[in-house]
């Protein structure tokens, strides 16, 4: 018995449609949050081989500077002093006090800094039981590592700045010389100018007025010449993704449907993971909601600077693939 066209044709759809289902080209999108940023490589750390005082700043961030202009007055260690607030002694035989409150200021900056620590403990351990972190990776690590304490150091000192203002001592936030004119210490804004070893313009400046500084980073001078990239976090893609070439870009200032017309020559996806509430406490204005990967895209021009530092939306789009290459690779 001779079978009807229709039948026939039934049959071929039923043949044809998964292969054409599973043949068909297919991209992912993978969609972060970012900044445009120099690449923190190639940034020179403002550093000391002394410890001293900060007296005065003469230089504030996205301030140009010339090479051996100063960016800071200081006072060398053992040339200074800060004034202490005490009280009367009890009399003999009284109670003894009730112990003084910690001001709010102070447990709040303390608490921040302990989660902040927190969090880069844990990325930290994930970069070291890593089998292969990108080279760029740890560089990352030792640097996020020095950013945040400087950060939050200097936080505390203007939260405790802002507190002797608030009750009448701003006298406090002054450092104290010692005039052998007079034969006593006075207070001072002045001392010895810090020069800027290279030109370009700062970037970071981890201290403030009253910090005392020791041999560590004190902030990041970008020199001119410095690249920049849109550096920032997006959702783990799958690993067979992650290795292509030909992703497309796009980026979206938040609010807005219209994205940034920024040339990319180069994406790199890091490989070390970071939980979502880490990269809150690492980078605050970054809205990050799930695991992610770090991720830089090189741009091919410079943006203006009042771009720079503004949170971006980053879509990230593979090149296309047949369904079935996606399905047998895992992506």
């Amino acid at each position: 018995m001779a079978r009807s066209p229709l039948v026939w044709l039934v049959g071929v759809i039923v043949l044809i449609a998964p292969l054409a289902y599973g043949f068909y080209p297919v991209a992912s999108a993978v969609e972060g949050v970012g900044t445009i940023e120099p690449l923190f490589e190639d940034l020179v750390l403002i550093t000391s081989h002394f410890s001293g005082i900060v007296t005065r700043l003469r230089v504030g961030l996205r301030q140009d500077v010339d090479r051996g202009e100063p960016l800071f007055e200081y006072l060398p260690e053992g040339q200074w002093a800060v004034k202490a607030r005490g009280g009367m002694t009890r009399p003999s035989g009284s109670p003894p006090a009730p112990a003084p409150l910690v001001p709010n200021w102070y447990v709040e900056g303390n608490r921040r800094h302990v989660a902040r620590a927190g969090a880069m403990r844990h990325w930290m351990k994930r970069v070291s039981s890593s089998p292969r972190p990108l080279a760029w990776e740890r560089l990352l690590q030792q640097r996020l590592n020095a950013k945040i304490d400087c950060e939050d150091q200097v936080a505390m000192e203007e939260a405790q700045a802002a507190e002797n203002v608030r009750v009448g001592r701003a006298d406090s936030n002054l450092v104290q010389v010692f005039d052998r004119g007079v034969g006593m210490y006075r207070d001072t804004e002045d001392g010895q100018p810090f020069p800027s070893a290279v030109g370009g313009m700062v970037y970071s400046l981890w201290i403030t007025r009253r910090f005392q500084f020791g041999p560590a980073p004190l902030g990041e001078i970008m020199r001119p010449e410095t690249p920049l990239e849109v550096f920032g976090l997006v959702p783990i893609p799958p690993p067979a993704l992650r290795e292509l070439p030909g992703w497309r870009v796009s980026l979206t200032p938040p609010g807005e449907r219209t994205p940034v017309p920024l040339a990319v020559t180069a994406i790199e996806f890091g490989r070390v993971p970071i939980d979502a509430a880490d990269a809150k406490l690492i980078f605050p204005d970054l809205p990050v909601t799930r695991e992610s990967i770090f991720v830089r895209l090189r741009l091919a021009e410079a943006p203006p600077r009042e771009r720079w530092g503004a949170p971006l939306l980053i879509t990230l789009t593979s090149p296309t693939r047949p369904r079935l290459w996606r399905w047998l690779s895992g992506a």
